[in-house]
């Protein structure tokens, strides 16, 4: 069993998935897999999406391999830190925060893009972001975060390093998904919505989204997207040569 050797390239919410399959990130567990928080964009040449606040990179990783990815994301010229699990966790919530907030204020205002997002709906995006970070302070009281104040000022700087991407609702079950859960177990319990604000925009301008009871990855985490390198999961090598032999034998 390999899948401990599994490294994860975040951009939503795995914890739900990792614990499903044993996989959680902490040191603790024997099948501990990788988990990365990306911010360099793919590419021929890969580019590092540092901002003016944060020069040295956000890129981070945790688990198993994260030291061995960190090394070889330096070795082409990018950023990657290798951060405790405690600051690790509020890493990762500030990507979800900011994939969720940035979408959604994007999508009220005609799916402008992300610069467009931080530049001239900046009131909207702060919001989210405010009401999303209290949302997490909440619900993972062991994940270090830092100020409000500083937290949307990096995830603002980190919009205008990616200006030009579009803005959409996708991956709803691994992005704004988990806030919803959130706010409807709070509901549930007949307690304030812990997020109104993101509660009310996700009805009104993505609704389709939570049309027929939406799938989520806190309540239904089977969904997975594995990247495998050949040999990881599956080896096939030997099928590989069998079908180029049989290919060029006549």
């Amino acid at each position: 069993d390999r899948r401990k050797d599994l490294v994860f390239f975040q951009n939503g919410m795995l914890d739900p998935l990792f614990q499903k399959y044993g996989l959680q990130l902490n040191p603790s567990n024997p099948n501990a897999s990788t988990q990365c928080l990306v911010y360099f964009a793919p590419g021929p040449k890969p580019k590092d999406n540092v901002t003016d606040l944060n020069p040295e990179g956000l890129t981070a990783a945790f688990g198993r391999h994260a030291e061995s990815l960190a090394r070889r994301l330096r070795s082409a010229g990018l950023s990657c830190k290798v951060p405790v699990e405690v600051i690790f966790q509020g890493m990762m919530l500030e990507k979800l925060i900011w994939i969720s907030s940035f979408m959604l204020a994007g999508v009220k205002n005609g799916e402008v893009t992300v610069g467009e997002v931080e530049k001239d709906c900046t009131a909207d995006v702060t919001v989210l972001i405010q009401e999303l970070l209290a949302s997490c302070r909440d619900a993972n009281p062991f994940a270090l975060f830092a100020s409000d104040a500083a937290v949307t000022a990096r995830l603002l700087a980190y919009g205008r390093s990616v200006a030009h991407f579009p803005t959409a609702m996708k991956e709803f079950p691994w992005r704004n998904g988990y806030f919803w859960d959130i706010s409807q177990a709070a509901l549930s319990e007949e307690k304030a919505d812990p997020t109104p604000t993101h509660s009310t925009w996700l009805k009104e301008y993505a609704p389709s989204v939570l049309s027929s009871e939406p799938k989520s990855v806190t309540k239904d985490p089977e969904y997975a997207l594995l990247f495998d390198c050949d040999g990881v999961i599956v080896l096939t090598e030997e099928l590989h040569r069998k079908a180029y032999n049989g290919a060029f034998e006549h």
